[in-house]
């Protein structure tokens, strides 16, 4: 079931966050990658390149989402291919969701393991950084570049693979409730449960740091590092500018209740209740809003494209400066969602060992590739442009990507 509200094809779009400016050098203190301690040796060993291989025909879309073998046209974008699969140790799964992520580009895929170590994975497959980390609870930045850092409690562990560094940033003695970075990796923010509101340097160094009145309940930082927003218990969400000078304080009418999804270089994304989804522009007035479906659980950013997800697979692809909405219910499974510029927004789709890239809108869809992996399919995440996806099956990591543009 697929369904659409007045469409309009989005003609700006913000620059993929491998294009923007890398951070200077390496700290002094910074550590090479490669200085590994030798029990993590067997780790090495253990991941297994398997052969690469080409995928199967094109099927039809019944035939994709039944899982039966029937021969269709192949479309003119060409093969797509397994570039290639790694196995993990018995018993080192990654760990749920957030913990499993391909970059905006592609280039780079970060997967943090229940036992405890960090793995980058360039395009080739290759390791480019692996570290031990202790009570990973987070990856950030939301939308991941060439830099990613791994929250665990009171410090980040950020690795810049193409610098080939890793360094450390700790977050203060007090335990840290919340925290969020720029895409760059050089500004952090971290809320602990005093209410106190830091603001450190890509090096930890401390900028500000400030009390936020009112019980927080979230923390957002923007892309550029340029506005940090803070929700609290009382119902304000406070937006702060990189100095920690307090810029503006909203409150929404009523007892409906919001919470911050999301927030740009010159807006920020709210969901209120029965679905209802808000952005807000730089002086915080209402610039778009509409009711998409009945539980909004998640969102992506990239630019002014909104990826937004709900229960039972819903999602949909918002542009609210063009007022454009493409929303989609697909079938039970994993799903994400992308919009590459200038195109019909792609659905990524896993459900049982299928991977399946649909194009179109409304009930237009058409099966660009599917492929089928040894198992079924846990975990799933795709670059910005829906060229490459990351997929755990039966204990292997799958790149599968396409060998020309979609």
């Amino acid at each position: 079931e697929v369904s659409a509200y007045r469409i309009r094809p989005a003609v700006r779009e913000a620059p993929p966050a491998a294009e923007r400016a890398a951070p200077g050098p390496a700290p002094a203190e910074a550590r090479p990658s490669a200085a590994l301690k030798p029990s993590l040796a067997a780790l090495e060993e253990a991941l297994l390149e398997e052969e690469s291989s080409e995928l199967p025909e094109y099927l039809g879309i019944e035939a994709a989402l039944a899982g039966v073998a029937e021969p269709a046209r192949e479309p003119a974008e060409g093969p797509r291919r397994v570039a290639w699969k790694k196995r993990l140790p018995y018993g080192s799964l990654p760990l749920e969701g957030p913990l499993f992520r391909l970059s905006a580009d592609g280039g780079l895929l970060v997967v943090v393991l229940a036992d405890g170590v960090a793995l980058a994975l360039d395009a080739a497959g290759e390791r480019v950084a692996r570290e031990r980390v202790e009570t990973p609870a987070a990856l950030l930045p939301r939308t991941l570049g060439t830099v990613a850092a791994i929250w665990c409690g009171g410090r980040m562990l950020v690795v810049q693979p193409e610098a080939g560094w890793v360094r450390t940033v700790p977050l203060g003695e007090a335990p840290v409730r919340y925290v969020d970075c720029s895409e760059d990796c050089g500004l952090f923010c971290a809320l602990d449960q005093a209410g106190t509101l830091r603001a450190l340097a890509g090096d930890g160094t401390l900028l500000w740091q400030k009390t936020v009145k009112g019980e927080p309940t979230g923390l957002q930082v923007s892309p550029e590092g340029k506005t940090i927003l803070v929700a609290g218990g009382d119902g304000r969400f406070r937006y702060y500018d990189a100095e920690g000078r307090l810029v503006r304080k909203i409150r929404f009418g009523g007892t409906d209740q919001h919470r911050v999804l999301g927030l740009g270089e010159g807006f920020s994304v709210f969901a209120g209740p029965e679905g209802k989804l808000t952005v807000l522009d730089a002086e915080g007035d209402q610039m778009w809003s509409r009711t998409l479906f009945g539980n909004i659980t998640g969102l992506e950013l990239a630019g002014w494209t909104l990826a937004v997800y709900g229960g039972a697979g819903a999602c949909a692809v918002v542009d609210p400066r063009e007022d454009s909405v493409w929303e989609f219910g697909p079938p039970p499974g994993l799903v994400r969602v992308r919009k590459p510029a200038g195109r019909d927004p792609l659905l990524v789709h896993a459900a049982g060992n299928a991977v399946t890239v649909f194009k179109g809108y409304r009930r237009k869809l058409e099966v660009l590739w599917r492929y089928n992996c040894s198992g079924e399919v846990v975990l799933l995440d795709a670059d910005w442009l829906g060229r490459a996806v990351a997929a755990l099956a039966d204990q292997k990591i799958y790149r599968i990507e396409t060998t020309k543009p979609v």
